[in-house]
Parts: C-alpha cells; sequence; structure tokens
C-alpha cells in the first residue's frame, strides 16, 4: 500500500519521502529505485530536487521509483548507508542489500538514462558466441576511449583467479554503466558458483584510423586477483577509466594518486593557430595505440594522458621535472611508491609509438626504478628489520615474551648489583682517605 501511494505521489509530480519506517515497503517493493539523501538547508539539494522530480515522472513506466529521504531528520538511515555530504544518490535494488552509488549526471535526462541502463542484472546471459562478446566493435560508444566488456564463466574451485559470482554480481553493480557485463548462452549461473572473470576492451576510431591491425581483436585478459568485492572493484575501475585522456585540474582526480599506479602524461608543446583539435587527434591516436599494446604487460597499471605545456598542470610539471616545454614529451610518473613527490620517468629522444610502448613496458616490468639515495637505504634496512621484528612476534608470541621477561630480568639484576657495588666503592673511598692521612 504504501509503495503504491508513494508511485502515485510521483505519478501526480510530487516527489515521495520516506522514513526509517517506510524505507523497506517503498524502496523494497521496486526491483530498482533512487534514493536521493538531502539536508534542507543544502543548496545544491535545491537544485536538485525538480531534476529528480521530472525523472521520477518520466521513469514511472520502466518499474524505477525515485524517492527522497532527509537526512537531518532520518539521521539512522544516513548513518547505516555511510552517508557523509549532501546530496547522496544511491541506486537500490529490492534485496536493499545491494546498492550502489549513483555516478551519472545530475540532471533529469541524465537520471533517467543511468537508470534505465541499470535495469536487468548487472550479467546479461548472451544470445550469441562467447568469443565475440570478446571482440568489442571499435564503432561502440564512440564518445568513450574505450568500452570495457566482461566475461562471467563458470570455472573449478580451485582454479586460479576464480571467485564466487554472488562477490562478481556485487562488485559489477557499482560500474553497471562503465562496465558491460554477460554470461554465456544457456543455463543461468547460480550465485554460489564459482566463476572466472574474461575482459576485452575495444579501442573506438581513433585506433582504427591510426591503423592499427589487432583493433578488431583486441587482446584478452583474465581477472587473477582476491576473492574480494573490494579487490575486483578497483581492478575494475581502473580498466573502465579511459585509456586516453587530457590531464586537466578536472581530470586529475581521475588519473592521479591512486596507489601501485603509474601516470604517462606526454607533454605538448603549444599548438599553431587553428591546429589544436588536428594536435589532440594526431596524438590521441598515437596514445591509444601504446594503450593497447601495454594494457596487459604484467605490472602496475598505467593511465596513458596527454596535456599542453602551457596549461596550468603543464606548467607545473615542467616545473618540477625537467622537461622541453617546445618538444613532445613523455613522463612517467610513479605511484608505485609513497612519496611526497612522486619519481618521473621522462622518456629519452623524441617521443614516437614505438619507444613510447618501450618505455611503458620498461616501467611495468620495473626496469625505471631510480636508484636510492645511502639514507634511503638505511631507512629501507631499517624498516625491514622492523618488519621481521614483527612477524616474529607475531609467529612466535610466547617465545619472544619469554625473551623479553629475561632481558629484562637480567637488565634489572645487573643495574641492582652495579647499585650496590657503586654504594659500596663510594662508601670504602672516605675510609680509604682518612687510612692514608694516618
Amino acid at each position: 500500500m504504501l509503495a503504491l501511494l508513494a508511485v502515485g505521489a510521483a505519478a501526480l509530480g510530487g516527489l515521495p519521502h520516506v522514513t526509517k519506517a517506510t524505507f523497506n515497503a517503498t524502496v523494497g517493493a521496486t526491483p530498482l529505485a533512487l534514493v536521493a539523501f538531502t539536508a534542507p538547508w543544502c543548496g545544491h539539494c535545491q537544485k536538485l530536487h525538480p531534476e529528480l522530480e521530472t525523472a521520477s515522472a518520466e521513469l514511472l513506466g520502466d518499474g524505477v521509483t525515485v524517492v527522497e529521504i532527509d537526512a537531518t531528520l532520518e539521521r539512522r538511515l544516513a548513518e547505516q548507508f555511510e552517508v557523509k555530504a549532501f546530496p547522496e544518490l544511491l541506486v537500490f535494488r529490492r534485496d536493499l542489500d545491494t546498492y550502489a552509488k549513483y555516478t551519472g549526471a545530475r540532471s533529469a535526462q541524465g537520471i533517467v538514462q543511468h537508470m534505465r541502463a541499470r535495469r536487468g542484472p548487472a550479467c546479461a546471459p548472451l544470445s550469441g558466441a562467447s568469443e565475440a562478446w570478446l571482440s568489442p566493435a571499435a564503432t561502440e560508444q564512440q564518445q568513450q576511449p574505450a568500452t570495457l566488456h566482461v566475461l562471467v564463466e563458470q570455472a573449478e574451485a580451485d582454479a586460479a583467479g576464480a571467485l564466487s559470482f554472488e562477490t562478481a554480481e556485487r562488485a559489477l553493480e557499482h560500474l553497471r554503466v562503465q562496465v558491460l557485463c554477460a554470461t554465456p548462452a544457456g543455463e543461468p549461473i547460480p550465485l554460489s558458483a564459482r566463476v572466472r572473470l574474461r575482459f576485452a576492451r575495444a579501442f573506438p576510431s581513433a585506433a582504427a584510423s591510426a591503423g592499427s591491425s589487432s583493433v578488431a581483436n583486441p587482446p584478452v585478459g583474465v581477472y587473477g586477483g582476491a576473492d574480494e568485492e573490494k579487490a575486483l572493484l578497483r581492478w575494475m575501475t581502473m580498466l573502465a577509466r579511459p585509456a586516453v585522456g587530457e590531464l586537466t585540474d578536472q581530470s586529475a582526480r581521475m588519473y592521479v594518486g591512486m596507489r601501485d599506479t603509474g601516470v604517462a602524461i606526454l607533454m605538448l608543446p603549444p599548438p599553431l593557430l587553428g591546429r589544436v583539435e588536428r594536435q589532440r587527434e594526431f596524438y590521441t591516436q598515437q596514445l591509444l595505440e601504446v594503450a593497447q599494446t601495454t594494457q596487459l604487460l604484467q605490472g602496475p597499471t598505467v593511465f596513458l594522458t596527454w596535456a599542453h605545456s602551457t596549461s596550468r598542470i603543464g606548467q607545473q610539471l615542467v616545473k618540477d621535472y625537467p622537461l622541453d616545454p617546445n618538444a613532445p614529451t613523455l613522463l612517467i610518473l610513479d605511484f608505485t611508491k609513497r612519496a611526497r613527490k612522486p619519481a618521473g620517468h621522462r622518456q629519452e629522444g623524441p617521443f614516437d609509438v614505438r619507444s613510447a610502448i618501450a618505455h611503458v613496458a620498461a616501467f611495468k616490468a620495473g626496469d625505471l626504478s631510480i636508484p636510492a639515495t645511502f639514507f634511503e637505504n638505511k631507512l629501507e634496512a631499517l624498516g625491514e628489520w622492523f618488519e621481521y621484528f614483527f612477524l616474529l612476534v607475531v609467529d612466535q608470541p610466547v617465545e619472544i615474551a619469554a625473551v623479553g621477561v629475561g632481558v629484562f630480568g637480567a637488565l634489572f639484576f645487573a643495574s641492582r648489583y652495579l647499585d650496590r657495588y657503586l654504594d659500596a666503592g663510594v662508601a670504602a673511598a672516605p675510609a680509604a682517605k682518612v687510612k692514608k692521612e694516618k
């Protein structure tokens, strides 16, 4: 009944407000729901409200519910779903245990497109051959620098890289729009089954026009990480990022600073008047070839980006790392080690596709490491000693405790003996002096 009232409110143009008492009945009664946590004093929430109302009315026929929750009144609900900023949009499925953060545009049109893309299971059964699914056409999603296709197949329980299908489903739910997932045609895979994930990335028209012969059949990789939702989500998130992108103040968060990664930046000279787009297309094509060739190489993930030396980020990089602002130069920032300033690996010589591939491959293989200083070597040795001692304590706590008590006891009794010896010596000194005077 509550769900019907909520739908009726949406049909009349209002946005249903949900409380903790009505949450399960309203959100759990629909296959898909968008829940907006807002606050009355939030300006962005006030701007979002009419967009939510328009989207709610348009999604009514799709079986998608859009509701709003005043987080200042429903603090327990906000805490339950770890809401820390407003507005916070979460996408829920009927079981209420599966939810993900909304990552689409905050406009009525963007909300409608995003929610329609999330209908149905995260991994839909194929109607055709699996290998065709792993050969995504280069013409798909031309507006995106890459398309990620994931194929989930049943595997032996002890197979390398195998994980539960339920774990894969939960992780894929977060990336419904960025990642396209499917299962082989035939019988559906039970959630309790062990599966393996194969993937392929299609590089769109830029790579095709660059003359790459392998664009039609992109290389296929296999997930080999841990059977954990967070590990799988991080792996897919990195693969789902644009293969090549411009490094700006806005996009820097997407690429820079992720642990165990590298960011390859092609520093471009100031473009000639009227040739900005031509320069961008030319070097994007070349970087896409580098990305396609190096994506499956063992080693840390490398994001490929480009920036003009006249941009704010470009000027800062030219200042921090000795770069020629008037010649195309490839620089890899190393985030595999924690440092105040990431190490920079500059490609020697003029930029071209073949040398860039070799440079990125060398970084992934660990062949571009910068020699450590004497002080850094000492710190590393000290860290290894502490790590060894910690592992020893963890593995043999009783023995270590016994040794610690023994050492402490020996030091204690030794100090007591020394104190008595020194006290006796001090007391004997005046007597010896008097005797000598006599």
